[in-house]
Formats: C-alpha cells, sequence, structure tokens
C-alpha cells in the first residue's frame, strides 16, 4: 500500500489532500468574488456651526499682534 497520512484513525493519501486544498481555496475565493465589496454610504461633510470658534482668524490676529509688538 502506498504511503498515507493517518487522520482521525483513517489512512488518507496525499493526493486527496491537495484536492481538498485546492477545492477549499478555490471555495473561499469564489465566496470572496460572489459577494463584492460593501458600498459605503456617501457622508456630506458637516458644514461648521456659527457658534464655533474661527481657530484660523483667532491665529492671524495673534501673529498680527506679536509683529506689532516687535
Amino acid at each position: 500500500m502506498a504511503q498515507a497520512y493517518r487522520i482521525l484513525g483513517k489512512n488518507v493519501p496525499p493526493h486527496y489532500l491537495s484536492i481538498a486544498t485546492l477545492a477549499t481555496v478555490g471555495g473561499v475565493i469564489g465566496y470572496f468574488k460572489m459577494t463584492g465589496k460593501k458600498e459605503e454610504k456617501a457622508s456630506t461633510p458637516i458644514a461648521p456651526a456659527k457658534d464655533d470658534i474661527d481657530i484660523e482668524a483667532l491665529l492671524q490676529s495673534f501673529v498680527a499682534q506679536e509683529g506689532e509688538k516687535k
């Protein structure tokens, strides 16, 4: 008898293992190709509220004030 692997008490020929591996890889690839990618919902940017602090304006005024001091 040819060499075989003993798996769960049964002799399994190596070519069965290779066929099972190829079938499993093909099945997994096929599954993921069929399901496709999930489409993400397009999110609109959140408009800033009028109560928010304008950091850029504060920094520009600070830099202008510091420039005047020198």
